[in-house]
């Protein structure tokens, strides 16, 4: 059921929630798209909680969020990798993952899915992201693509303020 207030809203807008929904995503094409990758997930019964997640202990919220994650990057990569249809798409199959993969967990569907917090969050949104946009093209080829399958890579990511900090001369 809806909000009353928000029914109201919605009725007075000057535009359809409908079509702005497509102006926020980019277009038509880029919402049925938005839209059917959420759908990928939300009617996947691989990501149904199988119990509330205040109900288990820290150990088992641990594990079981870690072990959905997982589940989660291999099935955003496998959509993404079934659209490609060569190598050179294949390659920026993994950067659209990472934009995508950005997308979904800030948006409804991350909360949705990981409500506690998404415990590879940073190496995703803060480690590759940094990796892509301050590596050099030859640390780029040594390091993405591992830190990408998490192939014995698993980042952070630390700054500090200029002047602050262990390098700090007076």
């Amino acid at each position: 059921m809806t909000n009353i207030d928000l029914q109201r809203e919605r009725q007075a807008a000057l535009i359809s929630s409908e079509d702005f929904a497509e102006w926020w995503a980019g277009g038509r094409d880029a919402l049925q798209e938005r839209r059917a990758l959420d759908k990928l997930f939300t009617e996947d019964d691989d990501f149904t909680d199988p119990q509330h997640t205040s109900l288990m202990s820290h150990k088992e919220l641990y594990e079981y969020t870690l072990a959905k994650a997982c589940k989660f990057i291999s099935k955003l990569r496998d959509w993404h990798a079934a659209k490609a249809y060569n190598k050179a798409e294949t390659q920026q199959s993994a950067i659209a993952s990472l934009y995508d993969f950005r997308m979904l967990l800030a948006g409804q569907l991350g909360t949705a899915l990981f409500q506690q917090s998404f415990p590879l969050r940073l190496h995703f949104s803060m480690f590759l992201p940094t990796l892509l946009g301050q590596g050099t093209e030859e640390q780029q080829r040594e390091w993405f693509e591992r830190a990408w399958r998490m192939d014995g890579i698993i980042g952070t990511y630390a700054q500090t303020e200029l002047g602050h900090g262990t390098f700090y001369e007076v």
